[in-house]
């Protein structure tokens, strides 16, 4: 208990080159001095559970989908997701038939195996899988909203 409390206390300035964390407190009064004293990044066991999480693979899907499939800066609606039917057809927009292909290929590539919970054509189930990611930073994209006239449009960023 004496070595621990002496590390923790003797370290508390030490600030390796490991990245934050996202939680600067616990970085600066836990972390580093553990590092600085020569015990393993716990980071980065948290880095692999989250790697390894159904979720995680889910929302990293659906985020390099919407990259991919609307690119960076474009905005877009949850109901821009929705397909007609079983067979894959996609709703028509505004946009033309470049869309649709970049669009069919976001779901093959990265959709596919991570469907909303009530399935492609609910807005709502969509909506929230999308909701999930707002303001997440995720392979390097970021998910923003902005709400026109009522409605909420999403564009992917790149911080």
């Amino acid at each position: 208990m004496q070595a621990a409390l002496a590390i923790l206390s003797g370290n508390r300035d030490a600030q390796p080159d490991a990245p934050p964390s996202g939680f600067q407190q616990w970085d600066r009064a836990v972390r580093w001095p553990l590092i600085h004293a020569g015990v393993a990044d716990p980071v980065t066991k948290f880095d692999d559970v989250r790697d390894n999480s159904p979720d995680h693979e889910r929302m990293t899907a659906w985020m390099l989908g919407l990259a991919h499939g609307f690119g960076v800066g474009t905005a877009f609606r949850a109901q821009d997701l929705v397909r007609q039917d079983r067979y894959g057809s996609l709703t028509p927009s505004a946009a033309g038939i470049d869309d649709l292909t970049r669009r069919a290929t976001m779901y093959a590539d990265y959709l596919e195996g991570h469907p909303p919970p009530k399935g492609w054509t609910s807005v709502k189930s969509i909506g929230w899988m999308v909701n999930a990611l707002v303001g997440r930073t995720i392979e390097g994209y970021t998910l923003t909203t902005k709400k026109v006239r009522g409605t909420t449009h999403y564009t992917v960023a790149r911080p």
